[in-house]
């Protein structure tokens, strides 16, 4: 064999089928575009949905402060229980870590208390106050709490207009 047949040249060999670990220079930087885009198109998703987890939350969470209120308003008119009836409706949401001994102590049932404003008037009613947790984590006071008040408006029941206990209406 001649040095024709060592390659191109007589010192380089010149090695046909071999793969060059070099990328060019125009496709360098493509991968590391991608990774940094997706990291920040990830942080803003991120944030959107733990905004999204917060807000359902405290919605849910005013709808069943108002429900609870509600409740204890109806079972002070009939001269039940107020704090059994809102502590119910109340021990269905456990946002805080330690189970439902918890969360049952957060919960705070004021009865006889000024509602807001309803033009002239102001009522006085049952208010249920339970603390969100706020931030991340979640569910463990991250950056503190969000109070979610309920307010329910209660009638007291005259003497002159009781319903007799007779009947059905016996106790």
């Amino acid at each position: 064999m001649g040095p024709a047949s060592q390659g191109r040249h007589r010192r380089k060999r010149h090695q046909v089928g071999a793969v060059s670990s070099r990328r060019p220079i125009g496709a360098r930087g493509q991968a590391g575009q991608a990774a940094l885009e997706t990291m920040v198109v990830m942080s803003f998703l991120f944030t959107l949905i733990f905004g999204f987890v917060h807000i359902c939350m405290f919605v849910v969470t005013k709808s069943m402060t108002n429900y609870a209120a509600f409740t204890g308003a109806r079972a002070m008119l009939v001269d039940a229980s107020l704090d059994n009836a809102a502590r119910q409706v109340m021990s269905e949401i456990q946002w805080w870590a330690g189970g439902a001994a918890v969360n049952d102590a957060k919960v705070t049932i004021q009865a006889y208390q000024l509602g807001p404003r309803h033009g002239a008037k102001r009522r006085t009613g049952v208010r249920i106050t339970y603390p969100l947790p706020f931030g991340y984590p979640i569910f463990r006071n991250g950056l503190g709490t969000v109070r979610a008040i309920g307010f329910a408006p209660t009638v007291e029941m005259k003497p002159e207009y009781a319903v007799a206990e007779e009947g059905d209406n016996q106790k």
